[in-house]
C-alpha cells in the first residue's frame, strides 16, 4: 500500500477523457508486462488509496477512485503508484510479514525505480521519479496535515522516502526499513 491505510476521501477529481485514456494505457501495459497481475480501478470508491493483494490465487492491484482520479496525480504519480503496487507482487527482498507473499513497501519502492520503470519504458511509458513523488506529496497534502507526512512509518515519511528513491545508485533492499527502525 503506497500510502499505508490512509483511505481518506478525495474530492478533487479529474474524470476527463484524457484521464480515462491514461488509466486504460496503464492497464494495457500492466496486462502486457505482467499477464498474471490484474489492474482494477474502482471508480465509485472515492478513497485515496491503492493496494496489492492476492484474491482466489489471482494477483490484483487496485486503485480506488479517489486516487485514480485525483487532480494532483498526473501520469508520473499514477505510474509510480501502479508500479509500486505491482512491486508488492514481484519485487525480491523482504516480505510484509513472514507469512505474507507480498514484498514490503521499501522493496516495492526499490523495484519501482529499477526494474519497474525499465519495463514500462520498454512499452513507451517513461517515469520521472521526482515528478511522481512531488505529485503524490501534493495530493497527500490536500488530504492530511503536513506534520503527518513525516511520520515514523515508511509509507508516510516522505522526506526519508524521497531521499532513498532519488539517491543514486539505488541499493538492493535486503532489510525492511520500517522493521529495521522499529526492532
Amino acid at each position: 500500500m503506497l500510502m499505508g491505510s490512509l483511505g481518506k476521501v478525495a474530492t478533487q477529481q479529474d474524470h476527463s477523457c484524457e484521464r480515462y485514456a491514461l488509466l486504460k494505457r496503464l492497464s494495457e501495459i500492466t496486462g502486457q508486462a505482467f499477464p498474471k497481475i490484474e489492474l482494477r480501478i474502482q471508480e465509485a470508491n472515492s478513497s485515496f488509496h491503492a493496494q496489492a493483494y492476492v484474491l482466489g490465487g489471482r494477483q490484483v492491484v487496485t486503485l480506488l477512485g479517489g486516487l485514480a482520479f485525483h487532480t494532483r496525480l498526473q501520469k508520473d504519480g499514477l505510474l509510480f503508484t501502479v508500479l509500486h503496487e505491482i512491486g508488492h507482487h514481484v519485487a525480491p527482498g523482504p516480505r510484509i510479514t513472514r507469512t505474507n507473499p507480498l514484498s514490503c513497501d521499501c522493496a516495492a519502492d526499490h523495484w519501482t525505480i529499477t526494474e519497474g520503470q525499465r519495463l514500462f519504458s520498454s512499452h513507451g511509458m517513461t517515469l520521472d521519479i521526482r515528478s511522481a513523488l512531488s505529485e503524490i506529496e501534493l495530493a497527500l497534502s490536500d488530504l492530511m496535515p503536513a506534520s503527518d507526512l513525516n511520520s515514523e512509518r515508511w509509507c508516510f515519511d516522505w522526506s526519508r522516502r524521497k531521499t532513498a528513491l532519488t539517491s543514486a545508485p539505488a541499493r538492493q533492499v535486503v532489510e525492511c526499513e520500517f522493521r529495521r527502525l522499529h526492532s
